[in-house]
């Protein structure tokens, strides 16, 4: 899976996941809010959203202002 942020994206708050073949948009609590995922993959998306709320606030912020995101580490 890959998960980005874009500079000076539209509201809501939220980031873009890529597997395989599918694409979505996730609010930053891991709510699923376009697209779709393979559940077991969408769960996985969820829970490493929930590990790191503050860490993906904070990069929403800067991205919205022009600036690098911050790593935010995987489940591995």
């Amino acid at each position: 899976m890959k998960v980005q942020m874009f500079f000076r994206d539209h509201n809501p708050p939220h980031f873009h996941v890529h597997f395989a073949k599918r694409n979505c948009i996730c609010l930053l609590d891991g709510t699923l809010h376009e697209g779709e995922l393979p559940t077991k993959k969408l769960a996985e998306v969820q829970e490493w959203a929930a590990l790191y709320p503050a860490a993906l606030a904070e990069d929403w912020d800067l991205c919205a202002e022009g600036k690098t995101p911050n790593p935010i580490p995987g489940l591995d």
